[in-house]
């Protein structure tokens, strides 16, 4: 189960620049979505996100992973009053989805997480990944993200993994990007780091979390 949270701008200019009261909006979205995330780790009602569901929906959803199938949500987060957050000068794209994995230990899945293996292949937007820095809480890695469709952009970008324990058959993680800086003629020997904030706004914050 992942909740993945971006910021992004709508429209691809030339140039843009994340404001401070854009900012803020970004950072209220945040606590709310994760007091939600901790309010469902703290509940004696269940652990993942179809527990809290109505009884119809968490069926339907129970039985596509059952079947095999990738469930993917648009997800939207409210403020106490519940009304939509809205966001000036940017957009966030929240999103969850849920994989089965038949057969594939937890304790696999943290060792991995803890230790990643250089050789295993690169998901397709990934140009290059390593680890910076690892403890015995979590690890600190570079991605270097490339995305080519309607237009072209590189990222260089660093991340927080946190991970946590729940019993001895259940486990949590959050990944926060602590950089995110667009590449100017990427992929070139004059490849150079855009100041984060000040670039094209096509990605500002990615936060991402799983159970």
């Amino acid at each position: 189960m992942v909740v993945a949270l971006t910021f992004l701008l709508n429209s691809p200019l030339l140039a843009s620049q994340l404001k401070t009261e854009t900012l803020q909006v970004w950072l209220e979205y945040v606590r709310l979505t994760e007091e939600s995330i901790r309010n469902e780790l703290e509940s004696n009602i269940g652990f993942f996100v179809h527990d809290f569901q109505p009884m119809k929906e968490a069926t339907s959803d129970r039985q596509a992973l059952l079947s095999g199938q990738v469930k993917v949500s648009r997800m939207r987060t409210e403020d106490s009053q519940g009304r939509s957050i809205k966001v000036q000068g940017g957009a966030i794209y929240h999103w969850r989805g849920s994989i089965l994995i038949p057969e594939f230990h937890l304790d696999d899945v943290i060792e991995r997480i803890r230790h990643p293996d250089p050789k295993q292949p690169l998901q397709e937007d990934v140009l290059e990944s390593r680890l910076l820095d690892q403890s015995d809480e979590g690890l600190k890695i570079y991605i270097k993200l490339f995305k080519k469709k309607i237009v072209t952009v590189a990222y260089n970008t660093e991340h927080l993994v946190r991970y946590r324990w729940h019993g001895k058959s259940r486990a949590s993680n959050y990944t926060i990007a602590t950089k995110i800086a667009e590449l100017d003629k990427p992929l070139t020997p004059h490849e150079r780091e855009k100041d984060p904030g000040h670039d094209r706004g096509f990605l500002w914050k990615l936060n991402s979390y799983w159970k």
